[in-house]
C-alpha cells in the first residue's frame, strides 16, 4: 500500500472502532446493562431507593447520586450517562490507529460500558473524575502543574465522596516521587513508608482488611448473584501483622484465580489484566505525562487490592481507571513511517 494511503487507513480504523464502541454503549444504555450482567444495575437500584426515602445511609457518593436522582427526570439522567460515557470512549479511542489497538480498546470499552458507564450509578462519578484527570495530565503545559491539579482533584473527590481516593492520591504521590526523581528522593520515600507503617495505628490496618470481610459476609459460598468469586481474607484481620499476608493473598486471588478456576470470567479477567500490563509498559516509554498516567493507574490497582471483594468489582474499578493506559494504544499503532505519524496529532 502506498505510504500516502496509510493515514487514511489509520483514520478509518479509528473512526470505525469508535463508532462500534459508541453504538454498543448507546444500545446498552437504552436496553439496560442488567440484560447482559444481572448485577450491573444494583447500585442504580440502591440510589433509586435512597432518593425515594425507602432506605437511608449509603455514604457520601450514594447521597450525591440520590440527590441528583431526586431532582432530575429519566431523560436528564440518561443525558448525563451519555455525556460521561461518550467523553470517556472518545478519549479512549483517540489513541487508536491500527486494528490491534482498536481490538485492545474494545477489550477495555466493553466491560467499562457494561459494568459502569451505561447506567446512573456512583461509579459514574469516578469515570467523570478519571476523564477530567486524563485531560489535565495530557494538556498541562508543565507535568508538575498537572500533578498538583491531579492531587487536588483526587483529594476533593476523596473528602467529598469516596475516602479511599485519598489513599490512591497518597500512593500515587509515593510512586511519582520514587520513579520520576533521583535516588535521594527514593530513599526519602522509603523512609516515609517505613515511618507510616510504624505510626499508623493497628486499628486502621485492621479496618482496611475488615472492609472485604464485611462486604462478603453472607456472600462467600452462597448462590447470590456475583458471589461465586467472592472471598474472605486469608487471616483474621489483626493490625499490620496480618495486613501484608492478606494483601499478598488478595493479589493472588484477584490476579491469578485462573490457576484454580479456569472459567470464562477468570480467563477474561486474566486477558484484560495482561492487556493492561502491556499498555502500561508501552505508555511508560512515551514521556513524562504518559508515565504519570501509568503511575496513577498503578495507584488505583494497588489501593483496590486492599478492599476488593470479588473479581467483578475488581474488573469494574480497573476499567474505570483504564483510560490512563490509553497512550499505550498509540504506541501499538507505531508501524507507520515517522513522517506519516507526524501528520496525525496526538491527543
Amino acid at each position: 500500500m502506498p505510504v500516502s494511503a496509510q493515514p487514511s487507513r489509520a483514520n478509518l480504523v479509528h473512526n470505525l472502532g469508535l463508532l462500534a464502541a459508541l453504538s454498543f454503549f448507546v444500545v446498552v444504555v437504552l436496553v439496560g446493562p442488567a440484560a447482559l450482567v444481572a448485577t450491573a444495575e444494583n447500585d442504580n437500584q440502591t440510589i433509586e431507593r435512597l432518593a425515594s426515602g425507602a432506605i437511608e445511609g449509603g455514604g457520601n457518593n450514594y447521597a450525591l447520586m440520590a440527590m441528583i436522582y431526586a431532582n432530575t427526570t429519566t431523560w436528564m439522567r440518561t443525558l448525563i450517562v451519555l455525556f460521561v460515557g461518550s467523553a470517556y470512549l472518545i478519549l479512549l479511542f483517540s489513541q487508536v490507529r491500527s486494528l490491534a489497538s482498536a481490538a485492545a480498546a474494545q477489550m477495555i470499552s466493553i466491560p467499562a460500558t457494561i459494568l459502569g458507564l451505561s447506567v446512573f450509578q456512583k461509579d459514574l462519578t469516578s469515570f467523570a473524575l478519571v476523564t477530567a484527570c486524563y485531560l489535565v495530565t495530557m494538556r498541562a503545559r508543565q507535568p508538575l502543574v498537572g500533578v498538583l491539579v491531579l492531587l487536588l482533584l483526587y483529594a476533593g473527590y476523596g473528602f467529598g465522596f469516596r475516602s479511599y481516593y485519598l489513599i490512591i492520591a497518597l500512593v500515587f504521590s509515593g510512586l511519582a516521587l520514587t520513579f520520576l526523581f533521583g535516588w535521594l528522593t527514593r530513599i526519602y520515600v522509603t523512609l516515609a513508608v517505613v515511618a507510616a507503617l510504624a505510626i499508623v495505628p493497628n486499628e486502621i490496618w485492621t479496618a482496611f482488611q475488615q472492609a472485604r470481610d464485611v462486604v462478603n459476609v453472607g456472600r462467600v459460598g452462597s448462590n447470590a448473584l456475583g458471589a461465586n468469586t467472592a472471598f474472605f481474607n486469608l487471616l483474621q484481620p489483626n493490625g499490620l501483622e496480618t495486613f501484608v499476608p492478606n494483601y499478598l493473598y488478595a493479589i493472588i486471588r484477584l490476579n491469578f484465580s485462573w490457576l484454580t478456576n479456569l472459567r470464562a470470567q477468570e480467563i477474561a479477567l486474566a486477558a484484560i489484566s495482561l492487556l493492561f500490563a502491556v499498555l502500561a509498559g508501552r505508555g511508560w516509554v512515551m514521556g513524562t505525562r504518559q508515565r504519570l498516567l501509568v503511575l496513577l493507574f498503578a495507584a488505583h490497582v494497588l489501593t483496590q487490592l486492599i478492599f476488593e471483594p470479588d473479581l467483578g468489582s475488581y474488573l469494574r474499578h480497573m476499567t474505570t481507571a483504564a483510560l490512563y493506559l490509553s497512550p499505550g494504544l498509540w504506541v501499538a499503532s507505531l508501524r507507520y513511517p515517522q513522517q506519516v505519524l507526524q501528520q496525525v496529532s496526538l491527543t
